[in-house]
């Protein structure tokens, strides 16, 4: 039989995901690249190691979140049973708390971005080859940014890069 987190790995790797080289034991919640691109963290896990090993892991980008358990080789009693639900219940909460953190520094970045950010000039590279107007758009580090807002309310930004006239597209400075 396989050690816990080679069986987490595998289940992760089985839910169509890539596991990250090193898997933590440690209850706290960590981001991988779940698409193996570097500098790409929208999977995540987190893993138990006390008592009957335990975890979940998903993807933000684009996967539902899966509960594991080890593989012990055999059924739990009703006590190990309740004691892993209750288990399962801390993961989610966590889980909840990581998602809320993560919109609030989303928001809190973006906001901060908007503020900063000016009105762009009418000669824009990327405007003058579409042949429109800003229409709200700023400019933040070379690129065009649009506020994606719901109810009012600026929670991420779009960036466009610099294009140069000949319409050959410059990397994003800068993302949320």
């Amino acid at each position: 039989m396989h050690s816990p987190t080679q069986q987490f790995s595998d289940a992760i790797k089985a839910a169509g995901l890539i596991p990250p080289d090193a898997i933590e034991v440690d209850g706290n919640i960590h981001r991988f690249a779940s698409n193996g691109k570097k500098g790409d963290d929208a999977g995540w896990y987190l893993l138990y190691g006390d008592g009957i090993p335990a975890g979940s892991f998903g993807c933000w980008r684009d996967s539902p979140t899966q509960t594991w358990r080890a593989d012990i080789g055999r059924p739990l009693t009703a006590d190990e049973e309740a004691a892993h639900r209750a288990k399962v219940e801390i993961m989610r909460a966590q889980r909840e708390a990581d998602d809320v953190r993560r919109k609030v520094e989303a928001k809190t970045k973006a906001a901060a971005i908007w503020k900063s950010a000016t009105l762009p000039p009418i000669d824009h590279p990327y405007l003058l080859k579409k042949g429109i107007k800003a229409n709200g758009a700023k400019l933040h580090q070379g690129a065009l940014v649009i506020p994606l807002c719901a109810d009012g309310v600026i929670h991420s930004l779009q960036f466009i890069g610099p294009v140069s006239l000949t319409g050959i597209m410059e990397p994003p400075m800068i993302g949320v």
